[in-house]
């Protein structure tokens, strides 16, 4: 049994999407980016119908006027969700970026709850990277500067959530320019730490999901 089929007989997948969202929760984007990286980890491919169901759902979720929403009926994303969203498609980092510019960092409604993005240093390197742009200079430095303080100040209490998203955004990154230095630098750092893909979903985030946990690496 591969990994794709394990998650798709637990809790992590919902029958209304076709997609791993891990429904009990209520963060689609970053949970499914998580799961499509996880099974593409393992298995060395994400079923083509998973990838139908992720164009049909960004379809689904995108407003015509550009702004990606957390469900189809609606609902804001956070910064973690719009790392997931960026990881999933290019078309939506793209789509992001244009609406994150327009606004001088905030991304959502008008009349919706305002949340500033640009307060966190690491994302723009990390969606232009997505959406196929240029990764200037001084934003390489930028995300290198983020995920080695990550990696250099983790301790004990500092949860897992933070590793999570790291992870997920130096899949892409380590492609980048002085990112493909700090990256594996990073992986180093956390690797002393006793921290792995395998001891996090196992011991201390979505530990509500065990498939996760059984097919996670001993990899960062």
């Amino acid at each position: 049994m591969t990994a794709a089929d394990k998650v798709q007989a637990s809790n992590v997948w919902d029958a209304r999407y076709g997609l791993p969202t891990i429904p009990i929760n209520n963060n689609p984007w970053i949970y499914t980016a998580y799961v499509f990286a996880l099974v593409k980890i393992v298995d060395g491919l994400v079923p083509p119908s998973w990838w139908e169901a992720l164009l049909k759902h960004v379809q689904a979720c995108m407003t015509p006027e550009g702004i990606l929403r957390r469900w189809p009926d609606g609902g804001g994303l956070s910064h973690d969700e719009l790392i997931g969203a960026a990881h999933l498609s290019p078309v939506a980092a793209k789509s992001i970026i244009v609406r994150l510019e327009e606004q001088d960092g905030l991304y959502s409604d008008p009349n919706a709850e305002q949340e500033y993005f640009f307060r966190f240093a690491f994302l723009m390197p990390y969606l232009r990277a997505r959406a196929g742009f240029r990764v200037g200079l001084v934003s390489q430095i930028v995300f290198s500067f983020c995920i080695l303080l990550h990696g250099w100040s983790y301790g004990p209490t500092s949860g897992d959530s933070d590793t999570l998203k790291f992870w997920l955004m130096g899949i892409e990154m380590e492609k980048v320019g002085l990112c493909a230095l700090a990256v594996p630098a990073w992986r180093k750092t956390m690797a002393k730490k006793g921290r792995s893909l395998k001891s996090i979903f196992s011991t201390t985030y979505l530990t509500e999901c065990p498939v996760l946990g059984e097919i996670a690496p001993e990899t960062l």
